[in-house]
């Protein structure tokens, strides 16, 4: 470990020829004295851009000293218990207690600690979230917003009442509840309800392009049993609907699934044996 750090701290000092590296602890955390005399820890990225002694402020030439005062006026979040010329000791919103580089100071001001930055009450980011999910909600009047944490995970649910989790950006392209396939199953169009096996495993759907839904199915490993159509597309959509209602009520569903049961739990032969059950 001594090596590194000693093999670490040359580099850095053959680097930044007009500060004396002091001390190197790691990329986050080197110890340097500047040309002013001033001694302050910063990272190793901020002296590579050119930050300097932020007492002296030596990067933009002479400037105002920061103060507690100062810093209050920047980064309201926080209280600042002690200032000296390389590091601040700060008390957070959250409660807790931190010395930081004032560099580092100047851009972050919220607790660094792993449960502050993941619990929205800690840290101010509560507020933040809730105008993200208010603002998705007014993009998308079609769907209930229900969770959202990030662009990438958005909780909805739909006019079909399924709740999912997509992205903001697949729902900006249309994208809407995959259970039901209401992208690519049109009431509108004629359609097919139909019953598939594979080893173990048993499922109902619906489709208006029955030979393309068969195929795809096929290389899952889909085999089919029974299909009814083409009828109106309302109706085959409604007893689909009924169906699930039914696979649902009894408890028959693999979990993670809305339309698939274990062949072991129930094995109909046919769509005319589930309906008349499921009525």
């Amino acid at each position: 470990m001594g090596k590194r750090k000693r093999k670490d701290i040359t580099a850095v000092q053959a680097e930044l020829l007009d500060v004396l590296v002091l001390k190197y602890e790691n990329k986050n955390a080197v110890t340097v004295k500047g040309q002013c005399g001033h001694v302050w820890t910063t990272e190793a990225g901020g002296l590579r851009r050119g930050n300097r002694c932020v007492t002296c402020s030596n990067k933009g030439g002479k400037g105002p000293r920061t103060t507690i005062d100062h810093l209050i006026a920047r980064l309201p979040r926080l209280e600042v218990l002690v200032l000296s010329s390389a590091a601040a000791t700060v008390k957070y919103k959250c409660g807790h207690t931190q010395v930081v580089s004032l560099d580092k100071l100047q851009n972050v001001d919220h607790c660094s600690r792993r449960e502050c930055r993941q619990n929205v009450d800690h840290c101010s980011r509560r507020g933040a979230r809730r105008k993200d999910i208010t603002a998705v909600q007014a993009e998308f009047p079609d769907v209930l917003v229900l969770k959202y944490e990030g662009k990438k995970a958005a909780t909805v649910k739909g006019q079909c009442g399924h709740v999912w989790t997509t992205e903001v950006g697949s729902l900006r392209k249309g994208q809407r509840c995959g259970s039901c396939a209401l992208r690519g199953y049109s009431q509108d169009k004629p359609g097919w309800l139909y019953l598939m096996e594979r080893p173990g495993e048993m499922q109902v759907g619906i489709t208006n392009h029955i030979d393309q839904r068969l195929t795809t199915h096929a290389r899952n490993g889909w085999s089919l049993l029974d299909v009814d159509g083409p009828h109106d597309g309302a109706t085959i959509f409604s007893r689909e609907q009924a169906i699930r209602t039914y696979l649902r009520s009894a408890e028959l569903l693999i979990d993670g699934t809305l339309e698939n049961w274990p062949t072991a739990s129930w094995e109909p032969p046919s769509l005319a044996v589930i309906e008349d059950i499921a009525a």
